[in-house]
């Protein structure tokens, strides 16, 4: 059962190496509106699980207004020369107010980006139509991990040269053949838990680890019966 212990080695090394990516984030909406009372566009982020970090930014940084954000909520102030003396904004940065152009009717151009993570998992939505009122489905983020770290077992040689000349006659060929199919397997796993970041890859190791024990052991029975 050595070659069974070897082999499993190889696949816990390549396979179940670094934590599978978990896409534990998950926004459902940022919601966007306009309050003219304050002449504020106000962004609302609905997310699954509250328990992220929570970053946001406006793209290009805004030529007037003001941009704020608190937690799951952003804010862009951007009152216009017309409007200033206006009681409500007796406190307004005074060289903050937007001229008096087309931008008035059709809101202000920008994207609102906003960046959630949960320390391992970050996702990423952005949001293009500036300060105009909408909404943006929590489909349209971009999630990513970061990079795995693939790592492998040493094997002992000397248990790999036994094991080698124990069968007699061809016992040493399908060992090797088994554990570079094995590590091609292994390969082939890794590669599909980056890019789908499944937790049910770990299952598919699992799965491999013990269909590497069960042929082995038919191949030393085979190899010993030869």
């Amino acid at each position: 059962m050595r070659r069974a212990a070897v082999a499993s080695a190889l696949v816990a090394g390549l396979v179940l190496g670094g934590p599978a990516a978990r896409a534990d984030v998950e926004i459902i909406r940022l919601v966007i509106t306009f309050d003219q009372g304050r002449y504020t566009s106000d962004y609302r982020l609905e997310v699954a699980d509250p328990d992220v970090e929570v970053t946001w930014r406006l793209e290009p940084h805004e030529d007037c207004g003001v941009f704020t954000a608190d937690g799951f909520e952003a804010h862009w102030t951007h009152p216009h020369e017309s409007q200033r003396g206006e009681p409500s904004l007796s406190s307004f940065p005074d060289d903050r107010f937007c001229a008096d152009t087309a931008q008035q009717q059709g809101g202000h151009p920008g994207n609102v980006v906003v960046i959630v993570s949960d320390g391992t998992v970050t996702c990423t939505l952005t949001y293009t139509r500036g300060s105009e009122a909408g909404e943006l489905d929590g489909d349209a983020a971009e999630c990513e991990a970061p990079a795995e770290e693939t790592t492998t077992t040493a094997v002992d040689e000397d248990d790999v040269d036994e094991q080698t000349d124990d069968g007699g006659g061809g016992g040493g060929f399908p060992f090797v053949a088994l554990v570079v199919g094995v590590a091609v397997i292994a390969v082939i796993a890794t590669v599909v838990r980056r890019i789908t970041g499944n937790r049910d890859v770990v299952a598919i190791a699992e799965d491999i680890v013990t269909a590497d024990v069960v042929t082995t052991t038919y191949i030393e029975r085979i190899g010993k019966e030869a």
